[in-house]
């Protein structure tokens, strides 16, 4: 669904992700490619930098969904890369192993989409928010090091087109993992 220049996606009224057409992280469609410029979405991390707690919950939970779109598409970007080389030279054990782990990567950001998504269902009538903040903390640094860590299999497997992807989703984490720390002092 379009409005203007934004487009709106997701069934819940409450966590509808708008995305800005000019935005560099805003996934464009063209003969089923997605095409996303990860250099300009690094040079604009600054926008997902928390110089503070935000003291509306929803902007913090705003901010961290932007980011796990934002590393779900780094995810299925990279298996874009690597997925034709699996085709052209099938004996391509290399992007083979990269297709596959992107795709855990992509799932392991879904996941803390839907943490994300149901915190925010439950924050605010939850009778213990401080269990509720340490269970979302908990869960999504396990999804995080996941990601950590199968970030590290990639980077093994050199394969050159992806090495921007990599760095962009490593600034991404440190980040992410600043503003957690940050909001939640845990």
């Amino acid at each position: 669904q379009t409005k203007g220049n934004l487009e709106m996606e997701g069934t819940d009224d409450d966590m509808k992700i708008e995305r800005q057409k000019g935005d560099p992280a805003f996934v464009m469609i063209e003969n089923k490619n997605i095409q996303i410029d990860f250099k300009t979405s690094l040079l604009n991390i600054d926008n997902y930098t928390l110089q503070s707690p935000c003291v509306e919950m929803n902007n913090f939970i705003k901010t961290a969904n932007t980011m796990a779109r934002s590393g779900c598409n780094a995810s299925h970007e990279m298996q874009n890369l690597a997925a034709p080389f699996t085709r052209s030279q099938p004996g391509n054990d290399i992007a083979k192993q990269i297709v596959g782990i992107a795709g855990q990567m992509e799932n392991q950001w879904r996941n803390i989409q839907m943490q994300l998504f149901n915190f925010k269902r439950q924050h605010k009538t939850h009778p213990n928010v401080d269990n509720l903040k340490r269970n979302l903390c908990t869960n999504t640094k396990k999804q995080i090091d996941a990601i950590v860590m199968n970030l590290e299999k990639v980077s093994k497997l050199k394969f050159d087109s992806i090495e921007a992807i990599e760095g962009s989703m490593q600034v991404l984490i440190a980040v992410w993992r600043n503003n957690f720390k940050l909001q939640f002092g845990l």
